[in-house]
């Protein structure tokens, strides 16, 4: 299971530290496309969300009492989350999916793991509630 946070990614299953890289490029690194092939233009940015501690505590201690293999991770995605950041105490929790395919018509997640995710969300939102 892998929880979201904001500053670190412990992406191996050893839990070393790894330096965090940016998750976004800028338009000047990209190779140059032909002329008049096409045209890169920013239609909008937005700063990384950052997921309270708190939350992120609770979920990753969710997955540790699960016995399920973890680690932390930046997600550099869209997601919902990054909106009620800005108005209530968020974190993430995901299931992986085979080759790292998400958010597409690709994607496949072993029912196990999606069993073993909906169990860690419900510890995490129990004790949340209390």
């Amino acid at each position: 299971m892998l929880t979201a946070s904001r500053s670190q990614s412990i992406c191996d299953t050893r839990k070393k530290r790894a330096s965090l890289h940016s998750n976004t490029t800028s338009a000047r690194s990209w190779p140059k496309a032909p002329a008049g092939a096409a045209e890169v233009r920013r239609l909008m940015q937005r700063t990384p969300t950052v997921f309270a501690d708190e939350v992120v505590s609770i979920v990753e201690a969710a997955v540790a009492t699960s016995g399920e293999p973890s680690c932390r991770l930046v997600s550099g995605a869209f997601h919902d989350a990054m909106h009620l950041a800005d108005v209530c105490p968020t974190g993430m929790l995901f299931v992986p999916s085979h080759r790292g395919i998400s958010h597409n018509a690709a994607e496949n997640t072993d029912e196990t793991d999606l069993i073993a995710g909906a169990r860690i969300l419900a510890a995490a939102l129990t004790e949340l509630a209390c």
